[in-house]
């Protein structure tokens, strides 16, 4: 058994062999059934993971992140290592300023787009084009998110809400 000093060397283990032990598992099995329809994969939120098919539009909806009174700036943020700068991010998105980043480029403001639906409970929905979500990893990837809040009064900045953050690979690259 493998043994790790930090929680980031830990983290990257579980990460690296995820896969190998899921498509074990599954091929393991005597028979195996489709038990979702095709139209539900795409932006499934289970529990704390998002899953998203890259090239597909994507949208996310978030409930239950508590009061988001006092807002001065909301971020929607996803990269493959929490230490990476927010540059590097896979996904970055202002709620006022939209896509800031897309696979550690600059994105268009206007292809991403993060809502508040209901500022009571802490509903949000996070929106991003076919054309932005193309410019994902073309594998595979398992990644981190959260939602992070700076507020104009009260405790300054808070994460929300984190968790996984699954892209799917596509096959078929047309976007148009």
């Amino acid at each position: 058994m493998a043994t790790y000093s930090t929680f980031d060397e830990l983290y990257a283990g579980l990460l690296a062999n995820l896969p190998a032990a899921i498509a074990t598992a599954v091929w393991a099995g005597a028979s195996r059934t489709l038990t979702q329809s095709a139209a539900s994969i795409a932006a499934a939120v289970t529990g704390s993971t998002i899953t998203v098919v890259r090239g597909d539009t994507v949208s996310i909806s978030l409930t239950g992140l508590g009061s988001l009174a006092n807002v001065s700036k909301l971020y929607f943020t996803v990269k493959q290592r929490a230490e990476d700068l927010d540059t590097a991010s896979l996904i970055q998105i202002e709620a006022a300023a939209g896509l800031k980043y897309i696979n550690g480029a600059a994105g268009t403001a206007g292809n991403g787009t993060l809502t508040v639906t209901n500022s009571g409970t802490g509903a949000i929905t996070i929106t991003l084009t076919a054309a932005e979500a193309a410019k994902l990893p073309t594998h595979l990837t398992y990644a981190i998110y959260d939602v992070q809040i700076v507020r104009s009064a009260g405790t300054p900045v808070s994460t929300l809400t984190t968790g996984l953050f699954v892209i799917s690979d596509d096959a078929t690259r047309a976007v148009s």
